[in-house]
């Protein structure tokens, strides 16, 4: 269960999910004054209102993001069994974001209007100790992949 005294549902939302969000970062924090550090410093940098962030914390958060589909009932466990059939990487990362909320780390989903507004938010949250990224992109999650090295010159 949660500490009360670092609990983030009471300054920002929590949104039970079936489908990928579009136009959402997702990012793990390891702890709640790191994530609450975050989202204080995208507010004062004017990088993020009080209704572009979602928190999930705990059961209750697991609850929300819902992996196995049981928190929307028989509807959701289908839609579930079709991601599966179709690609298993959208219920994989659910079911990652899932662990890491039983360990006790935090997720957020931060509104980013484009993929390209994402990948500049999650190098934002990365410098803030975010970790495990995807977007929300055409209903489906694109993990964030931060720059390759070059290949050697000739």
């Amino acid at each position: 269960m949660p500490d009360p005294a670092t609990a983030l549902h009471s300054e920002t939302a929590s949104v039970r999910i079936l489908l990928p969000p579009r136009h959402r970062l997702f990012v793990v924090f390891d702890g709640a004054a790191q994530a609450r550090a975050a989202i204080d410093g995208l507010r004062a940098d004017g990088l993020a209102g009080d209704d572009d962030i979602w928190a999930y914390e705990g059961d209750d958060g697991v609850d929300d993001l819902d992996p196995s589909g049981a928190a929307h009932g028989l509807w959701g466990r289908l839609v579930r069994l079709v991601e599966s059939a179709m690609t298993n990487d959208d219920v994989a990362y659910l079911r990652i974001l899932a662990g890491e909320l039983r360990r006790g780390h935090l997720v957020l989903a931060v509104r980013v209007a484009s993929e390209h507004e994402a990948d500049a938010m999650a190098t934002e949250l990365r410098a803030r100790g975010g970790h495990s990224f995807a977007y929300g992109a055409h209903w489906d999650f694109v993990p964030v992949v931060f720059g390759t090295p070059s290949a050697p010159a000739a």
